[in-house]
């Protein structure tokens, strides 16, 4: 190497190249002009150690100069503790003022100040008790209130392990009701009289004197449930993936449902007898999804089967039976039951149906029961394959007979002491469902009105990610004519069985941008009668949600004036009631009308007509030009000359 590109690379001179040798001892000759290249080699790498070590030591001189230095510390000043309070759903006026710790009075004020007029025994919504509550300082929380707050949580007596709940989740086409189908056949026990149910919606398999429950309902409708109402119906989720498709939209949504549910995930990769099959393909897409199966160093295990020949599904069985005994399931055998409805309809010959999941306890013939706000007494039970049976288990399916109305699926069930209390407890749900959706006020004449806020449930389906906050902002941008907009969910792709379900679950409509409609979803939207409409221009859409936001306003109405007039005489004045002769000056007078009183341009108080008469004949009304009498309650005291304007109410127009 040449000493003068050496020098060149550590940015230093021949000359102090040759220096930096002799002082390590390196010999390199005073007038050489090249050198070797482990000679060369030895040099930069100690040059550049000692560069190095120099650069540390520095290093550490400024950290210890930095660490000796005063330090301001800054006083962090602390924030007052917020206060906070629970409140209800619905609360009476004179409750929120304890838990507020002001007297009745002062919060009875704020409210008025709010424009709520209500007495100390009137019930207020969550809403504007948490506006007064945060006005005053107070951090709110809500609280639910649920049937099971109601009911007296029971102890756990006599745990016992119980069968698994399994659901079947995966694409529409991918072989999950061929799969049910042969389980069906060939592990639920033979002879058993009155064969299956049609409409249970579901069944129990023996595996080695092992049971499991099947959900022989739609996955997605059992998982969509569980996040609607917080009951865990399923114990494990059988992911069913065609060997010859792979890993699907609706494969990958289903994947979630089962993830945000917290429920363990085991992979059926069926139809590995089909051509084009390929069992590790499914396993790639699967470890891209992150379902990395026990082969591909994850976790998940997954099961190749043929649902049509029945081959591996003796195995799956197993896995199933091996995932329970890992999850510990139990359930207490003994006290009042509680479960799930997984089904129901109405029976023409015998009336409402439902089909409920024993989660707890012994359900038994003649036992109370309590499912939303409908109250019951079994009559008649039917276990899974339709015998007539006097009480049910843990994890068992049964079908009764009892209930006033078809219930919704995937509320939960109680049964209570007797059928009174069972009643009683529907009366207090359903009024506090009904105090729930009414927002009660006074208007400045004392009369009580209801108003009841319609809402326009949506699921928004766009073709691409970049349409959505377009979609989405567009929509929320439009006047509502006091309808309340909740965009339920917004996603991409077309719309699916999954989308029709989460608008029966919110009741709710579907709208879609630029996408198709799957087969599936259009029976099932049939079905349900949820109403599906896809546009390919934005326009046309939103002028369609801004048709329906109309449709569905509620009627407002604005003050106008209706009349005016002059007062000649005043008759009587009184604390509580004034008579005063007036002269009307324009419209038509009528008792509906509000009085708003002027005095010299200037309005000094308003009047509530109590009577109208002509002479000693009452009247409805008074016609502009004609003089009366009226009784008023007034807050101001009248005078000769002060001018009354009738003010009404009209419809505003659209």
């Amino acid at each position: 190497m040449k000493i003068s590109e050496m020098a060149k690379k550590l940015g230093m001179k021949p000359a102090e190249i040759r220096a930096k040798a002799e002082a390590l001892n390196i010999d390199i000759g005073r007038k050489s002009r090249t050198i070797k290249d482990s000679i060369a080699l030895e040099i930069i790498n100690k040059i550049e150690a000692a560069r190095l070590a120099a650069r540390q030591e520095k290093a550490a001189e400024e950290i210890k100069k930095e660490k000796a230095k005063p330090r301001k510390v800054k006083k962090i000043k602390e924030k007052p503790e917020v206060q906070k309070i629970e409140i209800p759903e619905v609360i009476m006026v004179k409750d929120l003022a304890s838990k507020l710790n002001i007297p009745v009075t002062t919060l009875i004020t704020e409210l008025m100040k709010n424009g709520i007029f209500a007495t100390i025994n009137e019930n207020i919504d969550y809403e504007t008790a948490a506006i007064i509550a945060q006005d005053l300082g107070f951090e709110t929380i809500k609280k639910i209130e649920k049937a099971e707050e109601l009911i007296p949580a029971e102890g756990e007596k006599d745990l016992r392990p119980r069968p698994p709940v399994v659901t079947l989740l995966g694409h529409v086409d991918h072989g999950k009701t061929t799969l049910l189908d042969y389980i069906r056949k060939t592990s639920v026990a033979a002879g058993e009289a009155g064969g299956i149910t049609q409409h249970l919606g579901a069944y129990q398999a023996k595996v080695k004197n092992r049971i499991i429950t099947f959900l022989d309902t739609p996955g997605h409708q059992a998982f969509s449930a569980m996040r609607e109402h917080g009951a865990k119906i399923t114990d494990i989720a059988v992911l069913v993936v065609a060997a010859d498709d792979g890993v699907k939209a609706q494969t990958k949504e289903a994947i979630n449902h089962a993830k945000r549910a917290g429920v363990p995930i085991i992979v059926a990769i069926n139809k590995i007898d089909a051509p084009g099959a390929d069992v590790n393909q499914v396993k790639k897409q699967l470890a891209q999804v992150g379902l990395a199966t026990e082969d591909w160093g994850g976790s998940t295990v997954a099961v190749p089967i043929s649902a049509k020949t029945g081959q591996g599904i003796a195995d799956l069985l197993e896995m199933i039976v091996l995932s329970t005994d890992m999850e510990k399931l139990t359930a207490p055998y003994i006290g009042q039951a509680r479960g799930v409805v997984i089904e129901s309809h109405l029976d023409k010959k015998i009336g409402p149906v439902a089909t409920l999941l024993v989660k707890r306890g012994q359900l038994k013939v003649g036992d109370p029961i309590l499912i939303e706000e409908e109250a019951g007494k079994i009559r008649l039970m039917e276990n899974y394959v339709g015998e007539k049976v006097k009480s049910a288990q843990p994890s068992e399916p049964v079908r009764i007979v009892g209930l006033g109305k078809v219930v919704n699926f995937g509320q939960p069930f109680y049964v209570v002491g007797s059928q009174k209390e069972a009643k009683m407890l529907a009366e207090e749900l359903k009024r506090k469902k009904q105090a729930k959706s009414l927002v009660k006020y006074r208007t400045e004449t004392g009369t009580e009105e209801e108003e009841i806020k319609p809402t326009l449930n949506l699921v928004i389906k766009v073709d691409v990610a970049g349409s959505l906050p377009a979609v989405r902002s567009s929509i929320l941008a439009l006047d509502s004519y006091g309808v309340v907009v909740n965009i339920i969910y917004a996603g991409v792709g077309e719309i699916n069985d999954s989308d029709v379900l989460m608008a029966k679950a919110g009741r709710g409509q579907i709208f879609g941008f630029k996408v198709g409609v799957a087969a599936g979803a259009k029976k099932l939207a049939s079905e349900e009668k949820i109403l599906i409409k896809t546009y390919d221009i934005i326009y046309e859409l939103i002028d369609e949600i801004k048709k329906l936001l109309k449709e569905m306003a509620v009627e407002e109405y604005e003050e106008v004036e209706k009349s005016k007039g002059r007062v000649l005489a005043i008759f009587r004045h009184g604390k509580t009631q004034q008579i005063i002769g007036v002269k009307i000056t324009k419209g038509k007078l009528g008792p509906e009308q509000k009085l708003r009183i002027e005095r010299q341009g200037k309005e000094v108080g308003e009047a509530k007509i109590e009577s109208i008469k002509i002479g000693q004949e009452e009247v409805k009304s008074v016609e502009e030009g004609e003089e009366c009498g009226l009784g008023v309650g007034a807050n101001v005291s009248l005078e000769i000359g002060d001018k009354v304007v009738g003010i009404g109410r009209e419809k505003v127009k659209r």
